[in-house]
């Protein structure tokens, strides 16, 4: 394969030139065969940039998207400098920690390297505008010039140098750009961030039918046929949970699955989980142990120390449920 005997020795090569890198695309089907343990590769990374910490469970998979440990890593790590790790911390992080703070670092950047003000909120309001044109026009590319109206709220005739749009493109890790049938648009670097962003936006607009435990129409329409779905989802089950203590798959009348309400809660931080949430819990728990695809959830948090959803809530869980229930279920599974 010439991936696996040729391409060290062009890496190799590269390395000895400066300000040159080498960008590496492969096909979902081949990534058992080039990262057969993801972890040992996570940890690799982690090791460049200072970070001496065990990566939850939960985040694995997560973490095993490479544009998502780039981000993980720049946010809490430094390859130049000892990092100052605090594991309880790291423990307890979800994924929506970790894009929060993200956002908060680069903003104050942002604002730095153009003498803004520090409380100035340019660099998201910018970035959440494009969010909303991939949201609107169930898209998750947009055209160049679009990409600007959107940003500078005008055509730029000049002063293209000087632009805030010009600044998130060369900032890397927001923004692509790319030519696709003779159009220029611009993407997302990372869909994950872009279903964050839409998330955040749908659940500021629609606050008040949300807290009244409803959701308009027009979300549940285009979240079905929208090509960002399954990333606004999760994020929008996150929040609903943890802003309104809604369950999308229950305000929308089962139009999505019990797979949304779990994933939501098993990714809130531990200080938002109260009593009526893991009452929730139990009451499906009986239905979570018949669904293979959603036993792997009950162990994102099962060896967390005081997490409200470790393995004493689901010993406490799995031992309501009646005997040949769970003899046929959990002990069949295990």
């Amino acid at each position: 394969m010439i991936w696996k005997s040729d391409l060290p020795a062009l890496i190799n090569s590269i390395k000895r030139r400066s300000g040159l890198y080498l960008v590496i695309l492969y096909r979902p089907a081949y990534e058992e065969h080039i990262f057969k343990n993801k972890e040992i590769e996570i940890n690799k990374y982690l090791e460049y940039y200072n970070l001496d910490i065990s990566i939850p469970y939960r985040l694995i998979q997560v973490l095993g998207k490479p544009l998502f440990l780039r981000i993980f890593c720049e946010t809490y790590g430094d390859p130049d400098n000892e990092t100052i790790v605090d594991k309880e911390i790291f423990s307890e992080l979800q994924v929506i920690d970790i894009f929060k703070k993200f956002v908060k670092d680069e903003n104050k950047e942002f604002n730095e390297s153009l003498d803004f003000l520090p409380t100035s909120n340019i660099f998201l309001d910018s970035i959440k505008k494009v969010a909303i044109n991939l949201w609107e026009n169930l898209s998750r590319s947009i055209l160049f010039d679009n990409f600007i109206l959107s940003i500078e709220g005008r055509i730029l005739n000049g002063g293209w140098d000087r632009s805030i749009s010009k600044k998130l493109l060369d900032k890397g890790l927001i923004f692509n750009r790319n030519i696709f049938e003779e159009e220029d648009y611009v993407i997302f670097t990372f869909d994950y961030f872009a279903g964050y962003l839409i998330a955040i936006w749908l659940v500021e607009k629609y606050s008040k039918k949300l807290r009244k435990k409803k959701i308009p129409r027009r979300i549940l329409k285009k979240l079905l046929k929208h090509p960002l779905s399954e990333d606004i989802l999760y994020f929008l089950s996150v929040l609903i949970i943890t802003e309104f203590e809604s369950y999308l798959n229950q305000i929308s009348k089962n139009r999505f699955n019990l797979y949304n309400d779990l994933i939501g809660l098993y990714s809130v931080p531990k200080e938002k989980l109260n009593q009526s949430m893991l009452d929730y819990i139990s009451s499906i728990f009986e239905n979570i142990i018949k669904d293979e695809n959603l036993i792997p959830i009950l162990f994102y948090n099962i060896f967390t120390p005081n997490h409200p959803l470790n393995i004493k809530n689901f010993n406490n869980n799995l031992f309501r449920l009646n005997l040949p229930t769970r003899e046929l279920y959990w002990t069949d599974c295990v």
